[in-house]
């Protein structure tokens, strides 16, 4: 682990070196995330004070309402692993030690990706995790062997997000003016309006 970053020094690492850089006090905090089926990285972070405690030899659980929600983290109906008529139970993230990785973009933080598993400690067949380690076996009883990237996509503004919210509300307050009509925010998300006609 020779990388140097905005946090630091980063790269993989394995448990061992984990638990001593905890010790020292070069990190307070790990990641123990899982994707949900909106591809998105769920999961708890723990401080080095319960990681030194437990030395997570049985996951950390999680409730399975998290690998199950639309993109707003609402409750999606229909489903028989994840509902109310279950219960909502728990899963545990039991950690992938090979995927242990120091962060270069957070002080003090390690990630490690998680299988999705159930009390029996077998895979929870919807995760996406387990989905895709099926399908690598498959591909590789065929003898083929997938290789993957990712692709990421993102914006970069000269700008917080306080000053673009605070033009886009100057800009739809012009709008109102001009047009004679009120324009008022609803809710915690500030980048959605109501829009209703004066009388």
């Amino acid at each position: 682990m020779n990388n140097v970053g905005v946090a630091g020094t980063y790269g993989p690492i394995d448990r061992q070196q984990l638990f001593e850089m905890m010790k020292t006090g070069e990190l307070d905090t790990l990641i123990v995330g899982f994707v949900d089926i909106q591809g998105r990285l769920m999961g708890k972070r723990l401080t080095a004070d319960y990681c030194l405690e437990t030395e997570l030899v049985h996951g950390s659980k999680f409730c399975t309402y998290l690998l199950g929600t639309d993109l707003d983290l609402n409750t999606i109906e229909g489903y028989s692993y994840m509902s109310w008529e279950t219960g909502y139970g728990d899963w545990i993230a039991e950690p992938d030690w090979a995927t242990l990785n120091v962060l270069p973009w957070q002080e003090k933080t390690a990630l490690v990706f998680a299988d999705v598993i159930n009390e029996e400690r077998k895979d929870v067949p919807i995760s996406p995790r387990s989905i895709l380690k099926k399908q690598i076996e498959r591909a590789n009883d065929k003898g083929l062997f997938p290789k993957m990237v990712s692709e990421l996509e993102f914006y970069l503004f000269n700008e917080s997000l306080s000053q673009r919210l605070r033009k886009t509300i100057e800009i739809y307050a012009l709008l109102a003016n001009l047009m004679k009509i009120t324009v008022c925010s609803k809710g915690l998300r500030m980048n959605r309006f109501i829009v209703t006609f004066a009388t």
